[in-house]
């Protein structure tokens, strides 16, 4: 069970929830050195290593991330006034 952010009825319990995107927002992520294990090959198997000097960056980078996010019942899906 849960309540329709658009039409604030409250949905009867197994039916479908729909979450959906409002809004987004830009993010950078910063570069993180050394964070994840490095592989080593030994006898032709991939190893993980936990070696310090083994281990690999997190080059970091753009992107976009959900800041807002609504739950929405089928009815208002299919009627899509937002």
């Amino acid at each position: 069970m849960y309540i329709c952010s658009n039409c604030k009825q409250l949905v009867k319990a197994k039916i479908k929830c729909y979450r959906t995107v409002i809004e987004t927002r830009e993010k950078e992520y910063p570069l993180r050195p050394k964070i994840y294990f490095g592989y080593i090959l030994r006898g032709g198997k991939k190893i993980r290593s936990y070696r310090w000097r083994d281990r690999r960056d997190d080059p970091g980078g753009k992107g976009r991330e959900v800041s807002k996010e609504v739950n929405l019942c089928p009815d208002c899906v299919l009627k899509k006034d937002l």
